[in-house]
């Protein structure tokens, strides 16, 4: 019995089983674009609908200033001078030889708090990607009281 889910996206492999990992499946040509997109997919778990015991996985995504205004315990906070350090907006870096995108991302968790995330793209020669999660750097420290 579970008490608590998340919505993903599947391939279905030759075995006729559900196989979450559909990064390994992407082919793409290095690019930011390309990079945004793949962290977006690397990331739709956490911003796509979730149930019970699953909710700590959830994550508020800031892709604009005014998502931070949705989020109830930054209201006393001026928090949009990380915009000012590039530490609130989304941003992907490429490197010089084209075949690696550094992608910083911030997210809110009510159990992590603000949270700028720092993921790497590698374009390997076949056009598959590899995914690496680096570091990530808690801007707003907070915790929920509440427990499921």
């Amino acid at each position: 019995m579970k008490i608590g889910d998340s919505t993903y996206f599947f391939t279905t492999t030759e075995e006729n089983t559900k196989n979450k990992n559909i990064i390994k499946y992407i082919h793409a040509k290095p690019s930011r674009q390309s990079a945004w997109q793949i962290y977006l997919l690397y990331r739709s778990e956490n911003m796509m609908p979730v149930f019970w015991h699953a909710a700590y996985d959830s994550k508020h995504f800031i892709f604009d200033e005014s998502d931070v205004n949705e989020i109830e315990p930054l209201k006393c906070f001026d928090v949009l001078a990380l915009s000012d350090s590039n530490l609130l907006l989304p941003n992907v870096e490429m490197a010089e030889d084209g075949l690696r995108a550094d992608v910083f991302c911030t997210y809110w968790n009510n159990w992590e708090g603000l949270v700028r995330e720092h993921i790497k793209i590698t374009y390997n020669p076949d056009n598959t990607v590899d995914i690496k999660e680096l570091d990530s750097l808690t801007l707003f420290n907070y915790k929920c009281d509440f427990i499921l």
